[in-house]
Parts: structure tokens; sequence; C-alpha cells
């Protein structure tokens, strides 16, 4: 895998055996990471639905509804602050913070911790 990362021969990645190679690589480790991901998301942005509706809209809610809302709202952020606190200790600190692409997850984070602390 290492060789056809450095690799510049796009010609490789058309050849059956690299293409088998990769459709394997990616329905036994990729897609199911993938998928976890994915439904966390949707689970958190249903349940910003949900408690932005019954706290702010309808505020005919009860404390223990509100209660209950932030629970799930710490539960959807959970698995993407594990995965980027993990990705910061594999990577190195310095290292994951010199990639601007990972500021805006930082960011994403740290504003949905501040919601449910709030």
């Amino acid at each position: 895998m290492q060789l056809l990362n450095e690799s510049e021969e796009l010609p490789i990645f058309a050849s059956d055996t690299i293409g088998q190679l990769l459709d394997f690589k990616w329905e036994e480790y990729g897609l199911t990471f993938h998928k976890i991901g994915c439904l966390m998301q949707i689970f958190y942005v249903i349940m910003m639905f949900v408690y932005i509706n019954s706290v702010y809209i309808y505020t005919g809610g009860d404390n223990d509804a509100k209660y209950l809302y932030t629970i799930f709202l710490a539960v959807g952020i959970l698995y993407p602050t594990i995965y980027h606190l993990v990705k910061m200790c594999r990577d190195g600190v310095i290292a994951y913070l010199s990639l601007l692409r990972n500021w805006p997850d930082i960011f994403y984070i740290y504003i949905s911790i501040a919601n449910i602390v709030l």
C-alpha cells in the first residue's frame, strides 16, 4: 500500500488486481468506520433539531426533557471528540494543529461542547 501511495503512475490504479485490493480494503476497514461516523453525525443533527424545537421554539417543555436532550447531544458529539483526540495523540499535537483542515473540526467540537454546558 505504501508503494501505491508514493506512486505517480495513474494507470496502475486501473488494473484489476489493484482495484480488487482497494475494494477489499474499503469493505473490510473503511466502510464500517465511515458508516458509524455518518450515523453519529446524523444522530447529532437530529438531536440538535429536537433540542432547538423543544427548548427555544416550544418553551413549554420541562427541565427533565431539556436535560434528556442535552444528554443526547453529549452522546452525539462524543464520537467525533474521541476520534479527533485519538488522531491528535497519534499524529502529535503540533502536527495535528499545524494542519488547517483540522481547525474546523476543533471549532465544531468546542462549540458543541459549549452548547451542552451552557
